[in-house]
């Protein structure tokens, strides 16, 4: 295959897709964020095209915010499409257009962050209607399960995650900001994805969930357990927010929120920076016999 036409494949969240692009495409599948998720060809795999040129075209505004101070990003929909724009200042543009069902069509754009993002938001489309999604946290891995630390940036979230690993050996981070939700023989699974934030912390792996943790700023350490619409509170606003405010999109991740929380704890930890709060939430769920 010559180098303005290469093709790769990869699995993230449990949804296989098949990207086709010129160099750029190059650099994202040697990158070490996308390298760990090359599979090998799959059927039924989602198309994403690299450095196409998409057309400009109006569409319905449904949210428009800031990415990283460099862009304005605006999420739309026109009939069934789906639109992405990003665009800075000095006139840089990337544009995405996508069906959130079956394909994907990325323009060139000389920013890599920007190309990451829109593929982020590319996979959350695919990932609405299968009812698999980014939730931002942090995630580690003690004893086999799960652990996601939920709240808003600057909360504790990875500091969490650090205490874990401090206080307990063998506890592994999984992802410290963007891990996909998604089924997984009847169960909600938490998988690995490329974007961890400023952590770099890539695992092409899955496993089953023990809890949830909103992480709350205290001066002491106390974990309790939230009642239902709290915990649709706690939850909710980690999913992708443009996404809320479109009725269908809303539905999907309406979905994946009561099929999560029928099988997963949630909890709410009032906590200072240190191995104490990982104690206090670890002798909770994991109790010695």
């Amino acid at each position: 295959m010559n180098c303005m036409s290469l093709e790769s494949f990869i699995s993230i969240g449990g949804i296989p897709a098949r990207l086709t692009g010129d160099n750029s495409l190059r650099r994202i599948m040697t990158s070490a964020a996308f390298y760990p998720f090359i599979t090998p060809p799959a059927s039924g795999a989602v198309d994403i095209r690299l450095d196409e040129s998409v057309a400009e075209t109006e569409f319905d505004i449904i949210h428009i915010f800031d990415f990283q101070k460099t862009a304005t990003c605006t999420f739309g929909k026109k009939g069934t499409d789906y639109h992405f724009v990003m665009q800075n200042d000095d006139g840089i543009m990337l544009r995405m257009v996508s069906d959130g069902h079956t394909y994907a069509r990325i323009s060139r754009c000389p920013d890599g962050t920007w190309l990451f993002f829109a593929l982020w938001m590319a996979f959350n489309l695919f990932g609405c209607q299968r009812e698999s999604l980014s939730i931002h946290a942090s995630c580690i891995v003690h004893r086999h399960k799960a652990i996601l630390f939920l709240g808003e940036s600057g909360t504790g979230k990875s500091t969490q995650s650090r205490m874990w690993m401090e206080a307990f050996p063998g506890t592994e981070l999984l992802n410290d900001d963007g891990p996909f939700l998604a089924p997984c023989n009847g169960k909600i699974h938490v998988f690995g994805t490329p974007w961890s934030g400023k952590t770099p912390c890539y695992h092409n792996i899955h496993g089953p969930i023990k809890a949830i943790i909103r992480v709350r700023q205290a001066p002491f350490n106390r974990i309790t357990p939230l009642p239902t619409l709290q915990q649709i509170g706690a939850i909710l606003p980690s999913f992708p927010p443009a996404f809320s405010r479109d009725s269908f999109l809303l539905q999907k991740v309406l979905s994946l929120v009561s099929a999560l929380l029928s099988e997963t704890p949630v909890y709410q930890l009032e906590c200072l920076p240190n191995t104490d709060a990982a104690r206090t939430a670890h002798d909770l769920l994991f109790p010695e016999p």
